[in-house]
């Protein structure tokens, strides 16, 4: 006898892996973020379905928190049977930045800063760091920042998606010396005054303009590092060097040269000490002197009076102690040592008139 069986099997297990999330068009909303859904519809084999991963097996045929690239899903039936998906998340690229800068010249506050962009999800938006003016668009992928100072900026540039990316970039600079110089002789003396000047400034100077402060100047190119100047009249002057370096930056200095009166002395001949307010007294008028002493004394050679003061004058009395009411005839003598003058001794006469 022949016995015949009829051996039965389930239909082919199989999954279909369909990826539901979109972020305009794309699964994942960044290239580096981990929202992407997926979801797998089994069929075949024998109910009911599993469906692990690497956190163990979950009867949940919706995965979320997807990675973007290639990723495989799989089912396991009742019966053990295995079927498998692959399905490829697609994310959009990092938004692109390049920054480009200019040197801040001569640390005059006018660097710029030029963000050049690209993002595969528009709209795009350039975040300038805060207290920034409204850019200027260059064109329809680049924008610029102008009237910088030298510095580290940091800017970020954002996607349709949300995706940020952070760029940090430095403002250069060229920088003005700082400019130092020296003047001689200490004590300038006029008439005669000749003075001398030397441009202590570091670094390479390619250029020296020397403004003497009497209306005079004189310009120099290359390495000239020194000037002299004769001065027409005594005063007060202030000099001012400007000096262009090797980063093509201008920048100036100054220093005051004061010109010095010779030693001048003046002693009238006579006065009248009679308290009418005019010519009441008597000694030395002098200028370019850093001190002198002065006496007087009478026909006989007795001291009368003596002052180192030039405000403190003679009445006519011996000591200034009173008044005489005669008319005499006295001698004087002046010892001076002038700012710029050797020492120097004066001697005359003066008649005081009653």
């Amino acid at each position: 006898d022949t016995i015949t069986f009829e051996l039965t099997a389930p239909s082919a297990l199989s999954v279909a892996a369909t990826v539901i999330s979109d972020f305009n068009g794309y699964a994942v909303r960044c290239f580096d973020s981990q929202d992407g859904v997926v979801s797998l519809d089994a069929s075949g084999g024998i109910p009911n379905y599993a469906f692990p991963d690497e956190e163990g097996v979950s009867t949940n045929d919706t995965f979320e928190g997807l990675s973007a690239g290639e990723n495989v899903f799989t089912v396991v039936d009742a019966n053990g049977c295995i079927a498998q998906d692959t399905v490829y998340l697609s994310a959009p690229s990092p938004p692109l930045l390049v920054l480009e800068a200019d040197a801040d010249t001569c640390l005059s506050g006018e660097g710029a800063l030029r963000a050049n962009f690209a993002v595969d999800v528009p709209p795009a938006l350039v975040i300038w760091p805060d207290g920034f003016d409204q850019p200027t668009p260059l064109t329809a992928f680049s924008e610029q920042q102008s009237g910088l100072e030298t510095g580290v900026y940091e800017v970020e540039l954002l996607d349709g998606n949300g995706c940020l990316t952070t760029l940090d970039a430095l403002v250069p600079a060229t920088f003005p010396s700082e400019v130092s110089f020296i003047t001689g002789p200490a004590e300038v003396c006029f008439p005669g005054a000749d003075v001398e000047f030397l441009d202590l400034t570091a670094g390479v100077i390619g250029f020296r303009r020397w403004d003497f402060g009497d209306g005079a100047a004189v310009s120099f190119s290359g390495d000239l590092d020194e000037a002299a100047h004769t001065y027409l009249a005594s005063g007060s002057f202030e000099v001012e060097l400007t000096v262009l370096n090797d980063e093509g930056c201008f920048s100036s200095g100054s220093e005051v040269v004061e010109v010095t009166d010779g030693m001048s002395v003046y002693v009238p001949s006579a006065f009248t000490p009679d308290n009418d307010g005019v010519n009441d007294g008597f000694g030395p008028v002098i200028t370019g002197v850093e001190s002198f002493h002065f006496w007087i004394y009478d026909r006989w050679g007795h001291p009368v009076f003596e002052t180192e003061d030039p405000d403190w004058w003679w009445n006519g009395s011996p000591a200034n102690e009173g008044l005489s009411s005669k008319t005499e005839m006295f001698v004087w003598k002046l010892e001076a040592q002038g700012r710029c003058d050797a020492f120097d001794v004066y001697t005359g006469t003066v008649v005081v008139l009653r």
